[in-house]
């Protein structure tokens, strides 16, 4: 316990690094596996994952999906 104690802040801290790691972890999974079999039914090749990562689709997805939970319940103002 004295353990747990010790370290809280570290582990408070830590704990939203690890959820973004694995929301990212498992959107790079998702996507790629989508456009892998995207691919695959036009009847081409699907690319490795790390070709994925680079892909403007992978960075375009990410930053849509950050963009719409950061926006979301906020009123637009013209």
């Amino acid at each position: 316990m004295r353990a747990l104690r010790d370290n809280s802040l570290t582990l408070v801290l830590l704990l939203p690094f690890l959820l973004f790691t694995v929301s990212i972890l498992g959107h790079a999974l998702t996507g790629w596996r989508v456009e892998t079999a995207d691919a695959l039914r036009h009847g081409r090749a699907g690319g490795a994952l790390l070709d994925y990562l680079g892909s403007p689709a992978f960075l375009a997805t990410v930053f849509e999906n950050r963009e719409s939970e950061f926006c979301k319940g906020r009123p637009i103002s013209s």
